[in-house]
């Protein structure tokens, strides 16, 4: 089994769309759903779409990598910027000792849109 992260939560939450992704992992499994809400009328076939996969023990090493370069484990417990619109978001993460749990509205830590694009490769498995 590969050696991932013992907790790992990663939730994102648009407006006006109403749309969410939620990203978890257990046992090494890692899954990602997704709502596109209310708003947008996407095909019945992308409407609420799912994927799991189990990353390779040297895509969980690359990942964590990524988390160490990013500094998540200092990310402030909360980054907000006062709007009506917008989206919100949260993390919390236990690996090894190290924990995170931040969460934002309309803010974001700096490696934000870094993070985002590790947890997608992790993912598709590249």
């Amino acid at each position: 089994m590969a050696s991932g992260p013992q907790r790992f939560e990663f939730f994102v939450f648009s407006l006006p769309e109403f749309g969410s992704t939620r990203v978890s992992v257990d046992r090494g499994i890692i899954e990602k759903s997704e709502s596109h809400g209310m708003l947008r009328r996407p095909k019945e076939s992308d409407r609420n779409q799912e994927l799991r996969r189990e990353p390779t023990t040297e895509e969980w090493g690359s990942f964590r990598k990524i988390l160490d370069a990013l500094r998540v484990w200092e990310w402030e417990p909360e980054y907000v910027i006062p709007m009506c619109d917008g989206g919100a978001w949260s993390l919390t993460i236990q690996w090894d000792g190290a924990r995170v749990r931040s969460t934002g509205e309309n803010g974001y830590p700096p490696g934000f849109e870094t993070l985002q694009s590790a947890i997608d490769a992790l993912l598709r498995g590249n």
